[in-house]
C-alpha cells in the first residue's frame, strides 16, 4: 500500500535477548520504516507522518519497491493462476 510504517520496539533489548534470536533481518537496515523505542519518539513519528500526508518516505518506498515488485490489485489473481498451473 506504500503507506508509512513505524516499528515500535519498546522492549527491543528484552525481546531480542529473551524471546527471539536476531537473524539476518535488521529492522533498521531492511525495514519499511523507522524503529522507535519510546512512546514520545513514536508519537513524534506519527505526527511527522501525518504532517507529510501519510506518504511513505522515499528511502523506505525504495526498499518496499525492491521487495514487492507488484503494486497493483492483482495478487490474488497471480496466486490463483500459479496454483492452477501447479495443480495441472
Amino acid at each position: 500500500m506504500r503507506k508509512p510504517v513505524i516499528y515500535f520496539q519498546f522492549d527491543e533489548d528484552e525481546f531480542f535477548t529473551t524471546h527471539y534470536t536476531k537473524g539476518t533481518y535488521d529492522y533498521r537496515q531492511h525495514g519499511f520504516g523507522p524503529v522507535k523505542t519510546t512512546v514520545s519518539e513514536m508519537v513524534d513519528e506519527i505526527i511527522n507522518a501525518m504532517e507529510h500526508g501519510c506518504n511513505m518516505p522515499a528511502k523506505y518506498k525504495e526498499i518496499a519497491d525492491n521487495t514487492f515488485p507488484f503494486n497493483d490489485n492483482n495478487n490474488c489473481r497471480r496466486i490463483i493462476d500459479a496454483t492452477r498451473k501447479w495443480l495441472i
